[in-house]
């Protein structure tokens, strides 16, 4: 089989969803050997062109257009079987180049996130998913969305919950952690300060502007505290603002994963503050999984998607954007040592428990691509 993925980024880009697509995709190589796997995104004006990372064919263009032209090209000249896109946009493109193309492969998506788009664009994204062989979803409650309330065929649609993160189990050992935040944390642990901390994108609905804005309240009510905040996007230097008057506050823009595993291991509490909103509700967010992996104490708003991993026996929950809620579960988390344990232990263990390995995701997909390519003809 030979399968052409349709993407935004993938490797080098450090994003929890280069993450996801390349953990996916490496499997299933790892998996099906016989099988050609190629990806196609929008990176052309950041990276070389054309790279093969562990034999995956990675093709690199500048434009939609330039990419809907290389996704043709590539079906024609390697038969592709499968052409699969990466969220709405890409599932146009993806259909698009079946429907230009001599071969006219069978179209599949990946839905990271559901969100809500213009009337013509919803639209044109229902009649499009009704259309595809396969729908890949992230949690069980993105896939009762889809049913409820898109009426799509359950049949046609696989939950693939991010599986268990070798990146969490590499030697650690090797890195180098960024000198900044490593004398920082450890100025803080001096001073007998417990760390919060967020990494992740910078973007309004992961409630970092909520959390940035309300900084002065949570430094005033608890004691000891400081908040690191690692990662980037377009909120980024809006949240710099808001905190940097606080001195027990240090933002930093993205930098390796294994360095964010690396001050995950250090800090006492992982916060992930999101909205509630269509795509918080139908997505476990990756930063939950890696915590539970760790064992760490959660502080989370009690979304949809988080609730479908977290409840009150694993994590601390409350309820999105109300601010005293979350002082509250942010001063349980720091007056007691056994709690954050007790609960990062429980978290931990639930998370081994729901989660299977990206090799046993590799096995749906390619089962769910024989599927619809019986089902379509």
């Amino acid at each position: 089989m030979k399968v052409v993925h349709i993407m935004e980024d993938y490797r080098p880009t450090v994003s929890g969803a280069m993450v996801r697509n390349s953990s996916m995709l490496e499997a299933y190589k790892k998996r099906f050997k016989q099988d050609d796997v190629y990806v196609v995104n929008l990176e052309g004006k950041k990276y070389v062109g054309k790279e093969v990372i562990n034999e995956i064919t990675v093709y690199r263009e500048k434009n939609i257009f330039r990419q809907l032209l290389r996704a043709i090209r590539l079906v024609n000249r390697e038969n592709a079987d499968v052409i699969q896109g990466h969220n709405y946009r890409f599932l146009l493109i993806a259909y698009l180049a079946s429907k230009l193309s001599r071969r006219h492969p069978k179209v599949y998506v990946e839905m990271h996130a559901l969100y809500h788009t213009s009337s013509w664009k919803a639209w044109m994204g229902r009649r499009l998913l009704r259309k595809v062989s396969g729908v890949f979803v992230l949690a069980e409650c993105a896939k009762k969305y889809l049913l409820d309330v898109y009426e799509m065929d359950g049949d046609k649609i696989s939950v693939i919950r991010n599986g268990m993160s070798s990146e969490l189990q590499e030697d650690l050992k090797s890195i180098c952690p960024n000198d900044e935040i490593n004398r920082w944390i450890q100025d803080q642990k001096q001073m007998g300060r417990k760390i919060i901390f967020y990494s992740g994108a910078f973007i309004e609905w992961q409630g970092v502007n909520f959390l940035a804005k309300n900084i002065e309240r949570i430094n005033n009510e608890v004691q000891n505290i400081s908040i690191l905040m690692i990662g980037d996007g377009p909120e980024f230097e809006n949240v710099s603002k808001l905190a940097e008057k606080q001195k027990n506050v240090l933002i930093h823009k993205g930098i390796d994963r294994g360095e964010i595993n690396i001050f995950m291991d250090l800090v006492d509490v992982v916060i992930v503050p999101r909205e509630k909103n269509l795509s918080t509700d139908t997505a476990v967010p990756l930063k939950l999984i890696e915590a539970m992996q760790k064992g760490k104490c959660i502080v989370a708003s009690g979304d949809n998607g988080i609730r479908e991993l977290l409840n009150d026996s694993n994590g601390l929950l409350y309820s999105p954007n109300i601010i005293e809620e979350l002082i509250s579960k942010i001063q349980q988390a720091m007056s007691r040592d056994d709690l954050r344990i007790t609960l990062g232990k429980k978290a931990q263990d639930d998370v081994d428990e729901i989660l299977t390995s990206w090799d046993t995701n590799s096995v749906v997909v390619h089962d769910a691509y024989l599927k619809g390519m019986r089902r379509d003809g």
